[in-house]
């Protein structure tokens, strides 16, 4: 690994980038090892972490969804919306993030050390609840191609006590949506690993170059699949008051036959570790009691 680069993946990132050494190899030649990441390993958890400092049970954004006291739907922190069946409702006005994660952003306290932190990203990421909520203090340029970003950070870069942080979202998108063994996830992690190169011998001397990924999509085979029966009872509205109220023991019992062979389901409580602490009440009531993981 070069001085002034690095790059960082999970346990899965990790294992793609050396299965698809032909698509990523300027990736494969500075990733030395994967890293212990935070959990869950979701975007909106992992980017709130970095965003603030902390792991997801100090800053509240404990995944992708999560319970709402109060709800009968969860909440999805990356559209600030609730999630499921049913019509869209957006929840910036009632939710109103800058409350909702209430800590202290690294680009606050940047700001007060005299540094610059510039976000590029998607236009449509400026002003939404998760920018709010955790990306208080940047100075936020919209990026909606992967070129776009690599020419403003080597622009932005030029200045003093300045860090640039870039959101390319196109590579997670094709493995959720067609998967990571595609060629259209082989075609973005291609584009991805060019633009890395050319991040990496064009930026100014002494400047470091992060590249960190939580990509932990998995293809899983039919056999692999389960679903879950819709019944509010048993997965949210087991906290909120809805339907008939089930301990986690008993949902173990009644659905752990349906759980994929490559995955378990636990209690809650027994991974909370991970979470790092909960610093507030309203934090555990945004948990449920039973989680599903994959590995």
């Amino acid at each position: 690994m070069g001085p002034g680069r690095w790059a960082s993946s999970s346990r899965r990132s990790w294992e793609l980038l050396q299965a698809n050494p032909g698509s990523a190899p300027f990736l494969n030649s500075i990733a030395r090892e994967p890293l212990t990441v935070g959990f869950p390993a979701t975007t909106a958890a992992s980017l709130s972490s970095l965003a603030t400092g902390v792991p997801p049970g100090e800053h509240g954004l404990v995944g992708y969804t999560m319970a709402l006291p109060g709800y009968d739907r969860a909440f999805n922190t990356l559209t600030w919306s609730l999630y499921g069946v049913g019509p869209r409702v957006e929840l910036v006005e009632e939710l109103v993030p800058e409350s909702f994660q209430p800590l202290p952003t690294l680009a606050e306290r940047a700001a007060g050390a005299s540094m610059r932190i510039y976000h590029l990203g998607p236009a449509f990421h400026e002003w939404s609840g998760l920018t709010r909520a955790i990306g208080r203090g940047e100075r936020f340029h919209a990026a909606d191609s992967l070129e776009a970003v690599t020419e403003g950070a080597l622009r932005l870069l030029n200045a003093p006590r300045t860090f640039v942080f870039g959101y390319h979202p196109r590579l997670d998108a094709a493995g959720h949506v067609h998967g990571v063994a595609s060629q259209a996830w082989a075609d973005e992690l291609v584009a991805v690993d060019h633009a890395v190169r050319l991040l990496a011998e064009q930026l100014p001397k002494k400047t470091l170059l992060v590249v960190s990924g939580d990509q932990s999509v998995r293809c899983l085979a039919p056999l692999g699949t389960c679903s879950l029966p819709g019944d509010p009872g048993s997965v949210i509205g087991c906290g909120s008051g809805h339907g008939r109220r089930r301990s986690p023991r008993e949902f173990l019992v009644r659905r752990l036959p349906t759980v994929p062979a490559k995955g378990w389901a636990t209690s809650l409580r027994r991974r909370m570790a991970g979470l790092g602490s909960l610093n507030a009440r309203s934090t555990r009531r945004r948990l449920g009691s039973t989680a599903i993981m994959g590995h």
